[in-house]
Formats: C-alpha cells, sequence, structure tokens
C-alpha cells in the first residue's frame, strides 16, 4: 500500500480553514470492512485532528480514540466545557482577552499566569473608554445586575446609566436585592429634585412674606394680613412633613450614582487591598491612617477585620448607646482630633420649626410679644441644647464612612503613607496579588483545594469536569 497526497483545509488547526494544505493517507491493514483512513497534518504531528486544546471544538472522552490516531493525551490538555468557563472567568477578573492562539502553549498553571502577566503589562487601560477603571467591582455589579434584574450582558457598559437598566416599578426592591447581591451598603434612593426645591424655595418665600407683612402693616394694619404668612408657614411646614412621610416610598437613584460606572466604583473599594495598577486603582486617601483607625476599632469596640472596610459606615461599627465614649478612645487610638458629634437632624429641624412659628405668631400679633417670645426660645434652646450635648450621638457628615473619617485624619499631619519601595519590589508585590487573584478564580472554578493549585500543577491534575 503506497501514500497518496491529497489537497484539502487543515483539520486541527482553526485559522487555516479553506487554505489548500498536504495531507498524507494511510490505508491500515486488515480487513475491508475495518479499513480506516487517519489522516494527520504536518503541523501538528502530535495531536492528529485534534484541534487547538483551547479552542471551540470539543475533544473526545478521556481514555478513548480520537476519530484517528493515537488515544487523546489528558494529561496534556484541558477537556470539557469547564476549561471554556474558567477562561472565561479569568478574562472577567482581568479585564483581559485571552484568544486560543496564545493559550495553546498553556500546559500548566504557572504558563496562564505568565500569559495573564504579560496581558496585564500590555493592555492600556486608560485608552480604552469602554474599560472601567474598577474592573473587578464592575464584573461584580454587571453579573449581579444579570442574575437580579434581568438586563442582558451585553447591554451593560462603564457608562450605561442605572436609570435604564432599573425600572421604575420595583426598583427599591431591586435596590435592595443588588445591596445584598454585592455585601455593600448602598445610599437609601431619594426623591425627585422638584420636592427639595420646593422645599428651598418655599423657606424663602415664607421668610420674604414675613419681611413684607411686617412692612405693609404698618401702612395698611388690617387684621387679616398677619395670616398671610401664618399660611405660608403652614404650607411649608405640611411640604416638609409630607417629603419625610413619603420618604420610604423614594425611587430616584442617588445623586452621584448615574452610572454602571459609578456603582462600581462604589463596590470596588470592598477589594482593598487594590493591585498596584495605577489605571485600576482606587487609593486609600491614608495608609496609616486606615491601619491605625482599624486597629483601633478592633481593640475599642471589637469589630472584626474583615468588616472595617473603605466603604464601611462608621453607625453600623459603632453602637449607639457607647457610641460618645468609643468615638474619644477612637480619637485617642489615631493619635488626632476628631470632629464632635452631631446631634439628629430631626432635633434640628424641630427647633427651626418653634422658631418659625413663634416669629410668625409673635410678631403677627405684636411686636412685644414678638421679642418676648424670641427672649423665650433663645432661653429654652441654650438648657435643650445643653442637654442635648451630654446625649450626642450623630456621626458627623464628613466622617460618615470609614474613607471620609481617614481622608479627615490624612489632614492632621500623618504620613500619607509607609516609606516607598523600590520598583522591583512594587512588581513583586503586583505579580503575586496578580497570582492570588488567579488562583482563587482556578479555586472558584473547580473542585480543587488552594493548596493543590501550584504554578507547576497540569491541568489534568485538576478537577475540571
Amino acid at each position: 500500500m503506497g501514500n497518496n497526497t491529497v489537497v484539502g483545509p487543515c483539520p486541527t488547526r482553526p485559522g487555516d480553514r479553506g487554505r489548500g494544505l498536504p495531507r498524507r493517507q494511510v490505508r491500515r491493514r486488515g480487513p475491508r470492512k475495518s479499513r480506516r483512513r487517519a489522516t494527520s497534518c504536518r503541523r501538528c504531528p502530535r495531536f492528529p485532528t485534534a484541534g487547538s486544546p483551547w479552542g471551540r471544538r470539543l475533544p473526545p472522552p478521556r481514555g478513548s480514540r480520537s476519530p484517528s490516531g493515537p488515544p487523546w493525551r489528558a494529561q496534556e490538555v484541558p477537556v470539557g466545557l469547564a476549561i471554556v468557563e474558567l477562561v472565561m472567568a479569568v478574562e472577567e477578573e482581568f479585564a483581559i482577552e485571552l484568544p486560543d492562539e496564545e493559550l495553546v502553549e498553556a500546559k500548566t498553571v504557572g504558563h496562564l499566569y505568565h500569559l495573564v502577566l504579560r496581558k496585564l503589562e500590555l493592555a492600556s487601560v486608560a485608552a480604552d473608554p469602554e474599560v472601567c477603571p474598577t474592573s473587578r467591582g464592575f464584573h461584580c455589579v454587571r453579573r449581579a445586575l444579570v442574575e437580579i434584574a434581568g438586563v442582558p450582558r451585553e447591554t451593560i457598559r462603564p457608562s450605561t446609566p442605572l436609570e435604564s437598566l432599573l425600572p421604575s416599578d420595583g426598583r427599591r426592591e431591586t435596590w435592595r436585592q443588588l445591596a445584598q447581591a454585592l455585601e455593600t451598603t448602598l445610599p437609601p434612593l431619594r426623591l425627585p429634585e422638584w420636592v427639595d426645591a420646593l422645599a428651598g424655595w418655599g423657606l424663602l418665600l415664607a421668610l420674604a412674606s414675613l419681611l413684607v407683612c411686617g412692612a405693609v402693616r404698618g401702612v395698611w394694619p388690617h387684621p387679616l394680613l398677619p395670616l398671610v404668612p401664618g399660611g405660608i408657614w403652614l404650607i411649608w411646614l405640611l411640604l416638609l412633613v409630607g417629603s419625610c412621610l413619603a420618604e420610604p416610598q423614594a425611587r430616584c437613584l442617588p445623586r452621584n450614582w448615574a452610572t454602571v460606572g459609578d456603582l462600581a466604583r462604589h463596590v470596588s473599594w470592598r477589594y482593598f487591598p487594590q493591585p498596584a495598577f495605577p489605571a485600576r486603582e482606587e487609593p486609600c486617601p491614608n495608609l496609616v491612617a486606615f491601619h491605625r483607625m482599624r486597629r483601633g476599632l478592633m481593640a475599642i469596640v471589637g469589630v472584626p477585620r474583615a468588616d472595617v472596610r473603605l466603604d464601611s459606615r462608621l453607625e453600623d461599627l459603632l453602637p449607639r448607646q457607647r457610641r460618645p465614649g468609643h468615638w474619644q478612645d477612637l480619637a485617642a487610638a489615631v493619635g488626632t482630633p476628631l470632629p464632635d458629634l452631631r446631634r439628629p437632624y430631626g432635633v434640628d429641624q424641630l427647633l427651626l420649626w418653634a422658631l418659625a412659628l413663634l416669629l410668625t405668631v409673635g410678631f403677627g400679633v405684636s411686636l412685644v410679644l414678638g421679642a418676648a417670645g424670641c427672649a423665650v426660645w433663645v432661653a429654652l434652646l441654650s438648657a435643650v441644647g445643653a442637654a442635648l450635648a451630654q446625649t450626642r450621638h450623630g456621626i458627623p457628615e464628613p466622617c460618615a464612612t470609614v474613607r471620609g473619617l481617614v481622608g479627615y485624619i490624612a489632614g492632621s499631619g500623618l504620613p500619607s503613607s509607609v516609606p516607598a519601595r523600590s520598583a522591583e519590589d512594587e512588581s513583586a508585590r503586583a505579580a503575586e496579588v496578580v497570582w492570588e487573584r488567579l488562583r482563587a478564580v482556578i479555586v472558584d472554578q473547580t473542585k480543587a483545594s488552594p493548596a493543590e493549585v501550584t504554578r507547576a500543577c497540569r491541568w489534568a491534575d485538576l478537577n475540571l469536569d
């Protein structure tokens, strides 16, 4: 039996489809019914008709024979759909693309690790406007939106408005489920802008009506004139009460949370510390202050280390009953004075409404009664303020979160970071962070333990279904 040479496309390399390549046709010995034809590409002598190990074609089962040629070498290339899912997870984790041509050589975990390192060094995140600077948070947000809101995956981009992804009906429930899925605290939804604008303009109109009516009364002393500013004040108070009652039904997104990128930037703070890639990093305002404050919270309040994140709210970390004492101890632990705790906003609003009513009624009836009412109000305010000063427990607004408090401490003279390290140390640290993240992805996608995933580990040693 001789060898015949025919011309046809190579069955093993997707890039050579449609291109005429020589292949040889061999007839094996045996009966006529069992004669089979074996073809092998000159470029792929090791795996006849096996195809790219990382390609789209599915290889034969382990231990079985390929359509022609030697048995499938399961110890060298991964099989099944699990490897495709693993590659997709790695691409999402690092926001890179791994083509099949380069994955052919990745026969061990270490080969894939070095391939990811090369891709991270060559990728330019800042040059692509569609790449979110906080890639890990973006992929978490996209996964949560696909699972909870049922949004198509291809429609979610960092610049996509959240209003187009979250319909108004059921937005509050979706927002709550999104916070649970992301394991973070999201700001509450708010009322429309016109409600706040109407409340602000209503206050100005009430003050203006009080001054105008006081000036007109000297010229035209009508008995019903004092009712005009009183009615305006009453309407304003009713508007404030109505807005407070309607707050649980608010559906508008918070300010500065318009796009998916804004939400991803907030979620990415949970992954502190970030890898040392400047284009993707969301840096901590002050590393020294952060570590001091975390040690102080762990020692004073007993907060677990994992709960102290940059986006954690101090109201959730400091109990309300002992907050004044804990606040002073925390200031001593970080070595800098902290701003005083504040009274609740409801008390300040109540005092403001009382002043408005006294001014309206007092000056509407007589000037002497108005002055006496103001004096009584100042006396009550001093007494009530002195009593409330002992029970202040509200966190100041600039220090509502751990990030805000770290930023406040950073302006108190503490060094901004630990001593600078060399470029080699930074590169080594970045490589170790990449390895830890890659190993976490492999452990999550396979049944292997972290100790089994080493750089010399072959894909056949992992439990890939």
